[in-house]
């Protein structure tokens, strides 16, 4: 679209969860919408990718949301698309020194495994349990009634005010606490490998250990694993394309191979100066970034987590021949290290995603761990050692899952948080938004405002990680431009 022709109502920046599901919230309003991705494929950082014959997920994501009342289930309903999910029980199955345990969905279920499991862990970890049971699940009804935090405007009163309720007394008390006091409080503390279950679980599904952790943020994390996982074939990848699908069946469009450079003010609102220089023009731009690719687009420093804030990624990807294996469960996590699982390597998730068809024996494998950014900014000669070593560190979880995976293995490739940075415009290499701390999570969530007709989408907004808490964020984003274009929000 050239500048001299009519602006678009909504133009949003990067296909991950957050613009796709803000592009087809805004369609499904009647807005004039248009969507712009560098890459050939949406999901960003949940997206897929093909490799010698092989297809993986971009990183290892378990999908979640599509429950009954979801928050993406919500967006799918509105947008009228049918996504034939198949509940996962378990969800995951967890891998400790000595130990299997699948983390299954009925609660007394699981707390009759855990004590089989840890037959000497104090009787606190039960009310533990049972304290997760409550209050994870009054913050799952929070968060399927779609609030907007930080409380900024009446708006956000108005959008959020269906979460308030007698119930919320439960989660109330442990707004500003972190998991690991309501863990001592209840008791359940000192048993080293019933806490390293926990603390791994959270640190993929939170960024943060218990210690650290939001109180009520974990909740949710460890609760919503027993609520709401699925399987869906072709995984997160084939949800994006769904949305996309469903943004081009409401009139708007999906640009893949457009990537946007320059973001520049105007009369009419905004200016997107694109990778080949053309400019389109738009009242309002969600751009599904971190704050700091906003920066660069507006020609500004990149704004970056402080240290220990926000993790990078490294991801070990394997494509297998799996001739003679039987299907096994697409994922675990497995515990290497119980004393150190924020230590690289240390805790991983393998994620398993068996071929179609003829190649159906051609299996592709993701395994990935937390690492900080700055590991990998050292010469090449070291990071050449330091990726060398944790290949071989994710490879050893593999074997947990697959023990002959050495002798099956016909792909092997790594991502560092270089990668991410390159092909995510994530400066920094920064990928799962901020960790889950008290100081970040609710009402003391970044904003999502950047300026007049401008707003952030992804997981560094409110309410953070993953699928469905980039899907807020892409809600919340289409709420505020719609409202500064009159339109009203189908959500």
């Amino acid at each position: 679209m050239a500048s001299s022709e009519q602006p678009l109502d909504v133009a949003v920046i990067g296909t991950g969860f957050g613009g796709l599901v803000a592009a087809a919230v805004a369609a499904r309003a009647g807005a004039t919408v248009a969507a712009f991705e560098r890459h050939s494929r949406p999901g960003g950082c949940a997206g897929d990718f093909a490799l010698e014959g092989f297809w993986f997920p971009a990183g290892a994501t378990v999908v979640t949301g599509l429950e009954p009342g979801g928050i993406l289930r919500q967006v799918f309903d509105i947008l009228d698309v049918d996504v034939p999910a198949q509940p996962l029980d378990p969800s995951i199955v967890f891998h400790l020194p000595g130990l299997t345990l699948p983390y299954v969905a009925n609660h007394r279920d699981w707390e009759l495994q855990f004590e089989r499991a840890f037959p000497s862990a104090p009787p606190g970890y039960r009310r533990f349990w049972r304290w997760v049971e409550r209050v994870g699940g009054e913050v799952y009804r929070v968060g399927t009634s779609l609030p907007s935090f930080p409380i900024e405007r009446p708006t956000d009163v108005r959008r959020s005010v269906k979460a308030v309720r007698p119930s919320l007394v439960i989660a109330a008390p442990w707004l500003f606490a972190t998991l690991g006091r309501v863990k001592r409080l209840l008791g359940a503390e000192g048993h080293e490998p019933a806490d390293a279950l926990i603390d791994a679980l959270l640190l993929d599904a939170t960024g943060a250990t218990s210690d650290e952790c939001s109180a009520v943020q974990g909740a949710i994390a460890l609760d919503l694993y027993r609520r709401g996982c699925q399987w869906v074939d072709g995984g997160t990848g084939a949800l994006a394309m769904r949305l996309v699908r469903a943004i081009r069946g409401l009139g708007g469009t999906v640009r893949f191979g457009q990537g946007v450079r320059r973001l520049l003010r105007s009369e009419a609102g905004w200016v997107l100066v694109l990778d080949d220089g053309a400019r389109v023009e738009a009242r309002t731009v969600v751009a599904n970034t971190p704050p700091g690719g906003l920066d660069l687009l507006l020609g500004r420093p990149p704004r970056t987590p402080q240290p220990g804030a926000a993790w990078g990624a490294f991801v070990l990807h394997l494509g297998i021949d799996a001739s003679g294996l039987e299907r096994i469960h697409p994922f675990h996590q497995v515990v290497a290290d119980t004393r150190g699982l924020d230590r690289a390597g240390a805790n991983v998730l393998v994620s398993v995603f068996p071929g179609r068809g003829l190649r159906a024996h051609r299996w592709s494998i993701s395994a990935s761990t937390h690492v900080t950014p700055h590991e990998f900014a050292v010469p090449p000669g070291e990071a050449c050692r330091r990726r060398a070593c944790l290949e071989e560190r994710l490879l050893g979880a593999v074997r947990s899952v697959i023990p002959d995976v050495d002798g099956r293995t016909r792909l092997l490739r790594s991502a560092t948080p270089s990668t991410y940075q390159r092909y995510t415009s994530r400066p920094g290499g920064f990928v799962g938004g901020l960790k889950q701390v008290p100081s970040v999570v609710a009402l003391r969530a970044p904003g999502h405002r950047e300026g007049p007709g401008l707003v952030i989408a992804g997981d560094h907004t409110f309410p953070g990680q993953g699928t469905v808490g980039t899907a807020l964020s892409g809600i919340n984003a289409a709420r505020d431009v719609l409202e500064f274009l009159g339109k009203e929000s189908p959500l």
